[in-house]
């Protein structure tokens, strides 16, 4: 049952990256109010116009920092699982944790550089 949360809340994560800027409440706001078969269509048209509206940004660079936890998080867990079950198994607490936190660190550190790095370059 938990490994069955843990892919769904992976596929939710890894859906929410790459197909919608703005996470989960675009679904949760529109796709409610929507005709079931104009769902995908939606989302296939807000993707196209984020896609339009943020790649010639800096806001890219961004999501990707904000997103790293969640593919980071993705890769070391699927690691383990493949590589180190019985491991992953019997210390799951400490490696969710102590992985997170790493990761939000190393998330918080990169914001503030690219923060630096915007600030430097629009004073010139």
């Amino acid at each position: 049952m938990v490994g069955t949360y843990g892919l769904l809340w992976l596929y939710v994560g890894l859906t929410s990256i790459f197909l919608f800027f703005g996470g989960n409440g675009v679904a949760i706001t529109f796709l409610p109010e929507l005709p079931a078969e104009k769902g995908l269509s939606f989302l296939v048209s807000y993707f196209l116009v984020i896609l339009a509206t943020t790649l010639p940004y800096q806001i890219v660079a961004s999501q990707v920092y904000n997103r790293i936890i969640t593919l980071a998080s993705f890769t070391l867990y699927a690691g383990l699982y493949f590589g180190a079950g019985p491991f992953l198994a019997s210390h799951y607490v400490a490696i969710i944790w102590s992985s997170y936190l790493v990761l939000a660190i190393f998330v918080i550190l990169a914001m503030r550089r690219l923060l630096l790095h915007l600030r430097s370059s629009s004073d010139g």
